[in-house]
């Protein structure tokens, strides 16, 4: 699976982190952590807009004054002391249910 780009808004990452592609083994070998949207409301029926929840955390930043990350329960900083890398989104088309969460269950597997 390609990396499913910008579908509801700018091709960015989470945090800034390098990208990989699911399709390719190398790319993401080695990570410790694979961040992996999942843009799809087809559950519901009046309040849809969950879709674009990834692309809304990767566009928001965090302590982007001073790039600090760290989590204060752990006193570690993720992206420093992880390989974190983002994979972008599973194509989730709407109106396809079951098309949809099987595409999230292979990427999930992989």
């Amino acid at each position: 699976m390609s990396r499913y780009g910008p579908q509801f808004g700018p091709d960015v990452t989470f945090l800034g982190v390098p990208r990989c592609d699911l399709s390719d083994p190398s790319s993401y070998a080695g990570a410790d952590v694979v961040i992996l949207g999942a843009p799809f409301d087809g559950g519901t029926s009046h309040r849809p807009g969950t879709r674009f929840g990834p692309q809304a955390i990767r566009t928001t930043d965090y302590l982007g004054h001073d790039g600090s990350r760290p989590s204060l329960s752990l006193r570690v900083d993720a992206l420093r002391d992880l390989r974190v890398l983002d994979a972008g989104d599973v194509e989730m088309p709407p109106g396809h249910i079951e098309r949809s969460l099987g595409a999230l269950e292979t990427a999930v597997e992989q």
